[in-house]
C-alpha cells in the first residue's frame, strides 16, 4: 500500500528565524492521521535564517538526521541516510526486504516512485511493497529514502 503526503498538506509554523514544515505531528501542529510512520516520528523541513539556530540540546532514545540543501550547518550527530540525486531521464531501483517499510521525502525537483509523482516537500509511505523504482522524469531530482522496521 502506498500513501502520498503532499507538501501543501503539512503543518507549518513561521517563527521569524525558523520557517518550518511538519510531515507529522510536532510541537503545536497536531494531526491524528499523521502521527508518524513506523519508527519515523519527526520529519521537518526547516529553513533557518543565517546566524540563527537551535542552541545545544539533547535528545534521548532517538536519531536526528539533518540534510542541508543550501548553506552550511554545524552538526554533532552520527546517522546513516539514503540520499539520491538523479539526472533527468534516469532511474534507479531499490529492493526492500519483506516486513520492512519505506518513507520517501522529495527534496528538489520531481521524483516518480512506482508511478507516483512527488514534488519538492512531498512524502510517500509504503508498506507491503518490496520493489521500488525511482525516476527523474524531467529535471534533476533529489530525495531521501528511509528503510524502517
Amino acid at each position: 500500500m502506498i500513501t502520498l503526503r503532499k507538501a501543501a498538506d503539512r503543518g507549518h509554523a513561521d517563527h521569524g528565524w525558523l520557517n518550518t514544515y511538519h510531515s507529522f505531528s510536532f510541537a503545536d501542529y497536531h494531526d491524528e492521521r499523521h502521527m508518524g510512520f513506523r519508527a519515523l516520528r519527526v520529519l521537518n523541513e526547516d529553513r533557518v535564517k543565517p546566524g540563527m539556530g537551535f542552541g545545544t540540546h539533547g535528545h534521548r532514545d532517538i536519531e536526528i538526521v539533518s540534510y542541508v540543501l543550501e548553506g552550511a550547518l554545524a552538526l554533532r550527530q552520527d546517522a546513516r541516510l539514503y540520499a539520491s540525486v538523479l539526472e533527468p531521464g534516469t532511474e534507479t531501483s531499490f529492493t526492500l526486504p519483506k516486513g520492512r517499510h519505506l518513507w520517501v521525502q522529495s527534496l528538489r525537483g520531481t521524483v516518480e516512485v512506482n508511478g507516483h509523482a512527488l514534488s519538492a516537500g512531498d512524502g510517500l509511505a509504503a508498506s507491503d511493497e518490496t520493489a521500488f523504482t525511482f525516476k527523474a522524469p524531467k529535471g534533476e531530482t533529489e530525495f531521501l529514502v528511509f528503510d524502517l522496521a
